[in-house]
């Protein structure tokens, strides 16, 4: 999603550098400047025209008074009332429908606040719980398969995180280990695991566990994320910070059949246990892989406006 700032006309991206909470600071300054145009609007078509109106009336009526030619013209003075008077009723008019337009742009910008703090809420608890897997991963020096769905299993995603498609671990290794994690993999009782896509890269990025292992998820397993640009992106700025990071709008490998349903991914880096991870290059040395939550737009969202409006 992106939102322009009428104020500068850039377009931002509020997903960008995701910690705990979102940021969209375009959404109140945009509320603000419609209002802004509203009261101008309503200045310059109902209270300015009003006044020069009634200037106007006085004035001629003060210069009929003045002048001889008063009874000649009092006859129209009832027209000139029947006329002033419809002028009044049309400003009437457009001051409550520029009231309304206020009340409704209030409301909007209330609205709005409240779905971006359930949005904040929600997705703060979700990069807890990648915390919480990191934590599992960093006081472990192998996380074997079972262990990993039996955290899952515990957190009751289904529950506790509603919305998210896919709970998994990505991992980091060079051209050179590619068979023997495919090995590996397929003793653990899945005969057909494979890397892919596999087009000559130095290193890999793949996904080793999912839960819940169904077969949609299990589309997933073995994807290389570095061979996508948006996922490599999020994933990249994730190593480099060390921090949770949000990816921009992709297609989850399990709905490609369906392209019009966009979703993304949420990640949290891995290193290993005890290294040095105190400037950008440290990570990139002592990264081991990831662990991520996968969503669809239209299930997390679904949730989070469902409950705006049971509230």
């Amino acid at each position: 999603a992106y939102f322009y700032d009428l104020r500068t006309g850039v377009r931002q991206n509020p997903w960008n550098q995701f910690s705990n909470s979102f940021t969209f600071p375009s959404i109140e300054r945009n509320v603000a400047v419609v209002q802004k145009i509203l009261l101008y609007s309503f200045m310059g078509s109902v209270v300015l025209p009003g006044i020069l109106t009634a200037i106007l009336v006085f004035l001629l009526l003060f210069t009929l008074f003045r002048t001889k030619r008063f009874t000649k013209y009092i006859r129209l003075i009832p027209l000139v009332v029947v006329i002033f008077g419809i002028f009044i009723s049309f400003l009437a008019f457009q001051g409550v429908m520029y009231l309304n337009k206020v009340q409704a742009e209030r409301k909007f910008g209330t609205d709005t606040q409240k779905v971006i703090t359930l949005i904040s809420d929600r997705m703060a608890i979700y990069a807890n719980g990648l915390r919480g897997a990191k934590g599992l991963f960093d006081a472990s020096t192998s996380v074997e398969r079972n262990e990993f769905k039996q955290y899952v299993e515990n957190l009751d995603f289904a529950k506790n995180y509603p919305g998210v498609q896919a709970f998994g671990h990505v991992s980091l290794f060079p051209q050179s280990g590619v068979t023997t994690l495919t090995q590996k993999i397929k003793k653990e009782g899945i005969p057909d695991f494979a890397i892919h896509p596999l087009v000559g890269q130095t290193s890999y990025s793949a996904i080793i566990y999912i839960e819940p292992f169904d077969e949609q998820n299990k589309k997933a397993l073995g994807l290389d994320m570095y061979t996508e640009p948006v996922r490599r992106e999020a994933m990249m700025k994730g190593l480099e910070s060390g921090s949770v990071q949000l990816s921009g709008k992709l297609v989850l490998v399990q709905n490609e059949s369906n392209n019009s349903d966009p979703g993304f991914i949420l990640y949290i880096p891995l290193y290993k246990p005890g290294a040095r991870i105190t400037t950008t290059d440290e990570r990139k040395m002592a990264a081991t892989g990831f662990v991520y939550n996968a969503y669809r737009a239209r299930d997390l969202f679904g949730t989070i406006l469902r409950d705006q409006i049971l509230d």
